[in-house]
């Protein structure tokens, strides 16, 4: 009331031409340094024989009020190995039941209870510490990237929805030399494994990669590298664009050319197809440890018998591709075999894959199969003394060596695919061409 008086009395002593009217204010208290509400004031021209005081309250709004309405704060962490979605929230600082039962009881949401280790995860928390919405990539292509989302709606209930990324392509160029081994060179010249595979799968019935190699043999690729735009999810390994690779001084060379959307093959500089109709082999890594023979005796019956198939140790789980395209015969147990896979490739060819750990996802008699198609993964099913994949393969009902029999080619290009493709041809000469100036890794 003091400090009220005082002010009163300042303004009695303006000029009676000014008329103020008082009510209470937050910015003047602060500059009085008081928490009392004091005024702010107008003006109007002409004389005023009077002056009228008038103080009125203004309520400050509460705290809690400010704070729900405040925006949710966002959050990002890595899944580490062995994460459970319980362990990855702990971390952000989140305590909500509601989301974790939604999470767990939700069809829809599932997939966040197997997070892939090295995807991160983008929380959006609420003053309450509650999830707000909650995203994970759940799923990477060739092209885009699957996001699920868990958001909470007007209503203060959980939503699930998944939408699709795009990826962003950029194309990196890498040199080796060989000193050791070819997995050696391509891992200390920075070329993921994934591409050294690939690599590998497109010389590998010209060169023999694990024995055959020499020292001072050079690779040249150029490479797919896809990101998913502002996202700190690591890049990962696309298609081999182009590559030339230098063994016992003769040039390899492949390129890749799409004949339709969503759909190529590898070519010569010429233009001669590189790709054969079938891959050598189902596995991308193994050794043979029974050959294609007339006589053999058999580990389980102790007999003298034909194996007119081939037997690739791999560990349990590795996977089983489809070496060519066509459709699938038979998945289920066959005696001896156990778990078996049969596929149809038109109407001469046809290949039998046996002694599977486990059957591809879905994979149904009648069903369309790519070359390179995951089919089932290595076991110990059936007569089979260790983890390994027997792998049989016919042409017009014959059963042939798969790793030396002549395997066709697919079809040359036709003449407007042919100028199609020594354009885009140049383009993966420049970038190749670039590959030359830069220092070969060395490896020992």
């Amino acid at each position: 009331m003091q400090l009220f008086n005082l002010i009163k009395s300042a303004l009695d002593q303006l000029n009676q031409t000014t008329k103020i009217q008082i009510t209470a204010g937050i910015g003047i208290v602060a500059l009085l340094g008081a928490a009392t509400a004091v005024a702010t004031s107008s003006a109007t021209l002409g004389p005023s024989p009077t002056q009228t005081v008038v103080v009125e309250g203004l309520a400050l709004p509460q705290a809690s009020v400010v704070m729900s309405q405040a925006e949710p704060v966002l959050k990002i962490e890595r899944v580490q190995r062995g994460d459970t979605l319980s362990t990855v929230i702990a971390r952000l600082g989140v305590n909500d039941a509601q989301f974790v039962k939604f999470v767990r009881t939700s069809q829809d949401s599932r997939p966040l209870l197997n997070i892939k280790p090295g995807r991160f995860v983008a929380a959006h928390i609420d003053s309450n510490n509650r999830i707000a919405r909650f995203d994970v990539v759940i799923e990477k292509s060739a092209s885009a990237a699957t996001r699920l989302i868990v958001a909470r709606n007007a209503d203060g209930q959980f939503e699930a929805s998944e939408d699709s990324i795009e990826l962003q392509k950029q194309t990196e160029t890498r040199v080796a030399e060989i000193r050791s081994t070819f997995f050696a060179a391509t891992d200390a010249a920075g070329i993921p494994e994934s591409i050294a595979i690939q690599v590998a799968d497109i010389f590998g019935t010209e060169v023999d990669f694990n024995k055959e190699l020499r020292k001072g043999d050079t690779l040249k690729v150029a490479f797919e590298m896809l990101k998913l735009p502002d996202s700190l999810e690591q890049a990962i390994a696309g298609r081999v664009l182009a590559v030339e690779f230098v063994h016992k001084g003769k040039l390899f060379e492949a390129q890749w050319f799409e004949r339709t959307a969503g759909s190529g093959e590898y070519f010569s500089g010429s233009g001669a197809s590189r790709k054969k109709a079938f891959l050598r082999s189902p596995l991308e890594v193994s050794r043979v440890t029974s050959g294609f023979t007339m006589a053999r005796l058999n580990p389980v019956s102790k007999s003298w018998s034909a194996h007119k198939g081939v037997d690739l140790a791999a560990p349990i789980g590795t996977n089983i591709r489809s070496t060519g395209d066509g459709i699938v015969q038979f998945v289920g147990k066959q005696n001896g075999y156990g778990n078996t896979v049969v596929i149809k490739h038109g109407k001469r060819f046809e290949a039998l894959f046996a002694h599977l750990n486990e059957f591809a996802d879905n994979l149904k008699v009648g069903q369309k199969v790519k070359q390179g198609d995951i089919i089932g993964t290595v076991g110990v099913t059936g007569w089979a003394t260790g983890p390994h994949l027997h792998y049989e393969f016919k042409i017009d009902g014959e059963q042939v060596d798969p790793m030396s029999a002549a395997l066709p080619l697919s079809e040359p290009l036709t003449g407007q695919e042919q100028k199609k493709f020594l354009t885009m041809s140049g383009a993966y000469q420049v970038k190749l061409g670039q590959a030359k100036s830069m220092s070969a890794a060395k490896f020992e």
